[in-house]
């Protein structure tokens, strides 16, 4: 295997038992390259645990796994380690592989601080900002920044609105690189305090389109920029009973190019279809009564509704705070038909809600709100266009505002805040299985999530301690951290 051995680690934080009165069990993941690339192989593995990430002292015995299958770069083994090992306080796994002890160690606990675990409801909501992935890039692209919405821009560079808490300005940070670690900042409107909910397209001529709260006047407006980088803006107001108190402002680009927004006025869900690309004017169409904390997206081809034309939809919370779903019979949504998820999963969503369309046309939701005494987050996979049918699957106690988007596998990824960031991945398409991984050491306010042409994710987010706006790019694609000889 030679000198080049490099291994993408991951401590799941799942257990038997949380008590330490019984054997903690570590499932360890990972990802084993050499230099020709993923390794497929039998190796010899063995790990210790230290008081100490360098140097201090071993407290456990070593673990010898002697014949370990790794498949296209990827294993797993299970650690039982004695419980008595974790009551001194946090320990630290060293791994050797074929000989070779690999660097750094990695934080472990007799509870699940490393991660949330898909399916499960372990977290306990712990305090995980000592570890943190190492390899992770963290790019600070503004000062005062908050309420992030990323997307990727025509030319694969991310563009991203934000606002200015100081100036209470809408702003846009236009990446220059792909990894956000340079970018220009512009003022799209200063006029009043704007900005403080925002969601972000890139329109059919390459421009982003931004829509956005007025909390001055109460109104909903819509910037579309001139150029890719938005250094100018034609600004519309389409709706002047605005509900200001970021309940989720949602846009995406619709059939004949025309943006579609969903927000919440009157006490109610609405919808907006704008009358050209620039969205001078729009049309708007009341979707349900008592709602709020909407996402929109868009459906192409969807041959059960208006055949041959992009139809919208729409996640929510209903009048009871449950989580609830909307598909458009048209572009226009004139008729629309509504699927709630309140019985089988009560839930008190609290924050804007998340959807996207997976690659066989079926939605995707996440949401996060309170199931007293906890907080807790749950993805929902349709089953079908219309969503008569779906998965609930839990993601722990985890309640922020979620971002999810599909990848290039075809999987759903989703970041949200929950002290700290964190991105989760799940292994296939129904997200019947995944891992939830922290991608930052700052606690942060607001996240949102794009994915770069080689698969890696981007997540911007606010940073509470010093108010700046940050890109996390991750190492990877899973966001894990590298271990190396």
């Amino acid at each position: 295997m030679g000198n080049a051995i490099r291994v993408t680690a991951l401590l799941t934080g799942m257990f038997v038992s949380l008590s330490l009165a019984a054997e903690p069990t570590i499932t360890y993941q990972g990802q084993l390259q050499d230099e020709s690339g993923p390794v497929t192989d039998t190796v010899a593995m063995q790990f210790r645990l230290y008081d100490s990430e360098t140097d201090g002292t071993k407290v456990s015995e070593n673990i010898e796994k002697p014949e370990v299958s790794v498949s296209d770069g990827l294993f797993q083994v299970a650690l039982d380690f004695d419980a008595e090992l974790f009551e001194d306080g946090q320990r630290y796994l060293e791994v050797e592989i074929n000989g070779e002890t690999l660097s750094p160690r990695q934080p472990v606990s007799a509870v699940p601080l490393a991660m949330h675990a898909i399916g499960t409801l372990d977290s306990t909501g712990s305090d995980i900002r000592h570890a943190p992935p190492s390899d992770n890039e963290v790019h600070e692209i503004g000062e005062d920044g908050t309420y992030p919405a990323m997307t990727m821009g025509a030319d694969s560079l991310p563009v991203i609105s934000f606002f200015n808490t100081t100036d209470e300005t809408l702003m846009l940070a236009a990446c220059t690189r792909t990894d956000c670690s340079e970018a220009e900042i512009y003022t799209v409107d200063d006029e009043g305090e704007v900005g403080a909910d925002n969601d972000i397209a890139i329109g059919t001529d390459g421009n982003p389109v931004i829509a956005y709260s007025d909390a001055t006047s109460d109104v909903l407006r819509v910037a579309a920029c001139t150029d890719p980088q938005c250094s100018d803006a034609e600004i519309s107001t389409l709706d002047g009973s605005l509900n200001t108190d970021r309940t989720g402002i949602g846009i995406a680009i619709g059939a004949e190019g025309r943006p579609i927004i969903s927000y919440e006025a009157n006490d109610a869900l609405m919808f907006a279809r704008c009358d050209d690309a620039q969205c001078n004017d729009a049309e708007t169409v009341e979707i349900a009564a008592g709602a709020s904390r909407s996402s929109i997206a868009v459906a192409a081809n969807f041959v059960a509704m208006e055949e041959g034309q992009p139809v919208p939809m729409i996640s929510f919370a209903n009048t009871n705070g449950d989580p609830a779903f909307a598909i458009c019979h048209d572009a226009y949504c004139d008729e629309v038909e509504i699927e709630e998820f309140g019985e089988e999963t009560p839930l008190d969503v609290q924050r804007p809600t998340s959807i996207t369309v997976g690659t066989d046309g079926n939605p995707v939701m996440v949401y996060s709100g309170r199931n007293p005494p906890r907080d807790h987050s749950n993805i929902v996979k349709c089953l079908s266009a219309t969503c008569d049918s779906f998965e609930v699957r839990s993601l722990g106690s985890l309640r922020g505002a979620p971002d999810v988007l599909i990848d290039h596998a075809g999987n759903p990824v989703f970041s949200i805040d929950s002290g700290v960031a964190f991105v989760g991945l799940c292994s296939n398409a129904a997200c019947e299985s995944g891992r939830i991984q922290p991608v930052s050491d700052f606690f942060a306010n607001w996240t949102s999530l794009a994915i770069r042409g080689d698969g890696r994710p981007l997540i911007a987010a606010s940073n509470i301690e010093d108010d700046t706006l940050n890109v996390i790019d991750c190492a990877n694609e899973m966001c894990l951290p590298y271990m190396r000889r």
